[in-house]
This record gives structure tokens, sequence and C-alpha cells, in this order.
């Protein structure tokens, strides 16, 4: 599985859902677990906090409430902004904005993918 594909997984979710939680931690502590009884893996999709540890050093965090100008309802959202590797110039800051049911699937989901830019960028 890679960065992308997790990613595509976090986006579709609408719910805690604990193998996604076993996942998301596999690719971002390294440590794979087979079986989510024998080990305590954070429940990233359900508790704002423990999605919080997703995020990468140096990312500034915003979150509010936003609404869907197509459905009604508030959805929670989450906006990170970060600098790419080799960037010092803090005017050059890069962000993105997810919006879920829930804090922490937001949190997840804008975590989830600015470690994917991050491992992309690192790549090149």
């Amino acid at each position: 599985m890679t960065f992308q594909q997790l990613l595509d997984r976090v986006m579709e979710a609408e719910k805690p859902d604990r193998v996604l939680d076993r996942d998301i931690h596999g690719f971002v502590t390294g440590k794979w677990y087979g079986l989510l009884k024998k080990r305590s893996v954070p429940k990233y999709t359900q508790s704002f906090e423990a999605a919080l540890t997703l995020l990468p050093p140096l990312v500034f965090v915003e979150i509010s409430g936003g609404t869907d100008t197509l459905e009604p309802g508030v959805w929670p959202a989450v906006s990170l902004r970060y600098l790419p590797p080799g960037q010092t110039d803090p005017k050059k800051w890069h962000g993105t904005v997810q919006g879920a049911p829930t804090f922490a699937l937001a949190m997840c989901r804008a975590a989830i993918e600015v470690r994917s830019r991050l491992a992309v960028a690192g790549e090149r």
C-alpha cells in the first residue's frame, strides 16, 4: 500500500474504523500489527487527540466549522500549513484544508495528505 492508497481510504472514511487506524499507525510509525486486540493502536479516526499525533513536525493547525452550500449542516474542517522539505522562507508555505463528518476524521485526512505530499517531495 502506498501513501496515496492510504490517503484514498482515509478520504472515503465516514466513521471511525479500527482497521484503518491500524494501517495509519503502520505507515506513520513503521510498526505493523496484524491483530488489533494484541496491540494498542491509537483510535486516530475516533479521537481528535489521537489524530493530532499524526501531524509531522512544524505544522500550523487551524480548526473551524464550515458549511456546505449543497447540503445542509456544518462539517468540521481542519486547515494545515507547512513548509516543504528544504524550504526556509516562511512566505512559501503550502497548505491543505479537509472536512469530514467529525473533527478526528478531518484531522486524519489533512495529516495524511500532508504526510503524503512530504513523502513525495522527499523522493525528488
